[in-house]
C-alpha cells in the first residue's frame, strides 16, 4: 500500500478542501449544480488512493449523503446566506420602526436583555418605546388587580363565620349595599339562593346582635 493510499479520508478531504481554489469550486459545484461536496471530496479520495468500491458501497454513500444534505446541509446552506445579505435598515422598511422595536422589546422578555442601537437619537427612541412597555404594563397590573379585589362589602360581610366570598356577593347582589341588607331584614336574607332561614337567622345574630 503506497503512502497515498493509507491516508485516511477526513484527512485527505481537509487538506484537498484547503487548497487553493478547491473550497471556491466547491461552493460553486454545489450552488449552481446542486451538487454534494462530501460526495464530491470521497470521490477524488477513492480516485487519488487508488480504491475500487463495489456498486453497495457507492450506492450507501450517496444514500448517506443525500440524508445529511436534507437534514444539515440545506438549512445551514439557507442560514448562511441569509446572514449574507444585506439587512436593511428598521427605518426603511414595510413596518413601523415602532412595531420592530416593540417585538424586539418582547424578545428581551425571553432573557435577552441587550438591544444594540444605531446613535443616541436610535438609543432615545428605544428608550422611549420601553416606557411606553412598562406603562401598558402598569395599567394592566392595576387593572386586573381592580378585578380581581373584591368590593369592600363583600370583604365585610364574608368576615363572618360562616358566610363565604359566594354568599357575601349573592347577599350584595340582591340587595346593593351592607346598609341596604341591613335594612331588609334576616326574612328577605332567606330569599336568596343559598341563605336560607337557619343561615339568615345566624347572619342576623352576627349582624344584628
Amino acid at each position: 500500500m503506497t503512502a497515498a493510499q493509507s491516508t485516511p479520508l477526513w484527512d485527505w478531504a481537509v487538506a484537498a478542501y484547503g487548497a487553493p481554489g478547491v473550497s471556491e469550486a466547491c461552493v460553486a459545484l454545489q450552488d449552481n449544480h446542486e451538487q454534494n461536496v462530501p460526495v464530491l471530496l470521497w470521490s477524488a479520495w477513492i480516485a487519488a488512493t487508488g480504491r475500487n468500491p463495489d456498486a453497495e458501497t457507492i450506492e450507501a454513500a450517496c444514500d448517506t449523503a443525500r440524508a445529511w444534505d436534507s437534514v444539515v446541509v440545506a438549512p445551514l446552506r439557507s442560514i448562511r446566506r441569509t446572514l449574507k445579505a444585506p439587512v436593511p435598515d428598521i427605518d426603511d422598511g414595510p413596518r413601523h420602526p415602532n412595531a420592530i422595536r416593540g417585538c424586539l422589546l418582547a424578545v428581551t422578555d425571553l432573557g435577552v436583555a441587550v438591544v444594540r442601537t444605531r446613535d443616541p437619537d436610535d438609543t432615545s427612541l428605544w428608550l422611549h418605546r420601553l416606557a411606553i412597555r412598562q406603562e401598558r404594563r402598569r395599567s394592566s397590573s392595576r387593572r386586573e388587580h381592580r378585578r380581581l379585589r373584591p368590593p369592600p362589602g363583600v370583604t365585610a360581610l364574608a368576615g363572618i363565620p360562616g358566610i363565604s366570598d359566594t354568599t357575601a356577593r349573592a347577599l350584595l347582589d340582591r340587595f346593593g349595599t351592607v346598609e341596604r341588607l341591613l335594612a331588609a331584614g334576616p326574612e328577605r336574607w332567606a330569599e336568596v339562593d343559598g341563605i336560607g332561614r337557619v343561615r339568615a337567622h345566624a347572619l342576623a345574630a352576627e349582624l344584628l346582635g
